[in-house]
């Protein structure tokens, strides 16, 4: 994608802000960077923090821009009305939860230049892992330039089949709150057998983050360092025995399903 190309996000908030760090940060001209918002306060800090280019209203547009719905899901629709008698064949990539590409579509007036993404949370340290979708029929050029976007926040991964967003939405978009649910258990389980807050924080902290590292090169046989670390009548077996006791596995697959059910009820009601 080139760095000239102009970038409009309708939408200020968290997620609008990690990208165009990402993209900054990669390179990317703030000059050509604009952020539409309605709060005049929003704006003032990403002007203040980011230098990019703002409005309260959306601009016309030239034809080669690329346009990022960074909005509450609850708001494309109108959005959508604002803006499609001003599109001819400008990339729209919505990052927006529980909107099919369909839906889009059809409040555009059947537009088909549309990517859909997930990123998840952890996009404002450039760590993201974002899913991305669209139809067969969209040319690759556009595929290379979401591509190019997200890639600035972290990784990215392609999907065949649109469904497989809310398997996404249980597994990375929502797993953040997981790990940190985990490890604010582990920290206070540090305390329960006598250590301050300060030293459990950084023991559990730095031992999840060290074993994340750790697995990228097990991913596929993760039970070998469960047994690597695991001696037999030792502490660390008896810690694993507990967990296995307690069908940890089991509640792990029961959050992961109460939260793709619910981000498909999201969908279907959308």
């Amino acid at each position: 994608m080139s760095k000239q190309k102009k970038i409009v996000f309708v939408g200020g908030g968290n997620m609008a802000k990690a990208i165009i760090y990402g993209l900054i940060n990669n390179g990317y001209s703030q000059s050509n960077i604009l952020v539409v918002d309605t709060s005049n306060d929003q704006l003032d800090i990403i002007s203040n923090n980011y230098a990019v280019n703002v409005s309260t209203s959306i601009c016309k547009f030239n034809g080669d821009e690329i346009i990022i719905l960074a909005t509450k899901p609850y708001q494309i629709e109108a959005i959508c009305e604002t803006l499609k008698g001003s599109l001819s064949q400008q990339l729209i990539i919505s990052i927006a939860a529980g909107l099919s590409i369909s839906n889009i579509s059809k409040w555009l007036n059947d537009y088909k230049y549309i990517v859909r993404t997930m990123p998840n949370l952890v996009a404002k340290i450039q760590r993201s892992m974002t899913a991305l979708y669209c139809k067969d029929t969209l040319v690759q050029g556009y595929k290379n330039d979401a591509e190019d976007i997200f890639n600035t926040i972290g990784k990215v991964l392609w999907l065949n089949d649109e469904s497989k967003i809310d398997a996404v939405t249980s597994i990375s978009g929502s797993g953040p709150a997981y790990i940190f649910y985990f490890l604010d258990s582990l920290i206070e389980a540090g305390e329960k057998v006598g250590l301050d807050r300060e030293e459990a924080e950084l023991l559990a902290h730095e031992t999840l983050l060290g074993s994340a590292i750790m697995s990228e090169s097990y991913l596929d046989d993760l039970g070998t360092l469960v047994s690597n670390v695991s001696s037999k009548g030792g502490t660390t077996e008896q810690a694993i025995n507990v967990l296995k006791n307690k069908n940890f596995k089991e509640i792990i697959s029961q959050a992961v399903a109460s939260a793709f059910k619910r981000a498909v009820e999201i969908g279907n009601n959308r």
